[in-house]
C-alpha cells in the first residue's frame, strides 16, 4: 500500500502484510520486545518498526544494496548492529554505535524514512 507521498506501507492489522515479514528481531535487552521487521516486497529487502507505537500503518524501508534477507542479517551482524546466538537466533543490539548504525546503512543502502507516518495519510 502507498501513502500520499508515494511511500510503501505495512499494515500491522493485516495478515497478508505481517506474512511479507521474514525474520522479526527482537532486543537483546532484559526488555526482549520485537523492534525490526525484515522481509521483502515486490523484489525488495526492507526494513520495518515493529516497536509498539500505537500506529497502524508502519514506513517500508527499503534496503536497495542487498538482494536477500540473509544478506542483510549478515552485514547487520558484521557491523555490530545484530547479534546471532549459537541457535541462529538472531538479536537487534540494544546499544550500538552510531557509526556501525552508519555503516550498517551505507552497506545495506538503506535511506531514511520521510517520516509521514500518520494513519491519515494512506490512501487505497
Amino acid at each position: 500500500m502507498k501513502n500520499k507521498f508515494n511511500v510503501d506501507w505495512l499494515s500491522l492489522e493485516s495478515e497478508s502484510d505481517i506474512k511479507k515479514i521474514k525474520m522479526w528481531l527482537c532486543d537483546n535487552s532484559s526488555w526482549g520486545y520485537d523492534r525490526w521487521g525484515v522481509g521483502m516486497n515486490k523484489g525488495r529487502v526492507f526494513v520495518v518498526d515493529v516497536d509498539d507505537s500505537g500506529e497502524r500503518y508502519r514506513e517500508l524501508l527499503y534496503c536497495d544494496k542487498v538482494k536477500s534477507v540473509e544478506e542483510l542479517l549478515k552485514i547487520g551482524v558484521e557491523c555490530g548492529m545484530f547479534e546471532i546466538e549459537d541457535d541462529g537466533e538472531y538479536f537487534l543490539r540494544w546499544e550500538f554505535k552510531e557509526e556501525d548504525n552508519k555503516k550498517f546503512n551505507d552497506m545495506v543502502g538503506m535511506m531514511e524514512g520521510c517520516g509521514k507516518l500518520y494513519d491519515g495519510f494512506i490512501v487505497n
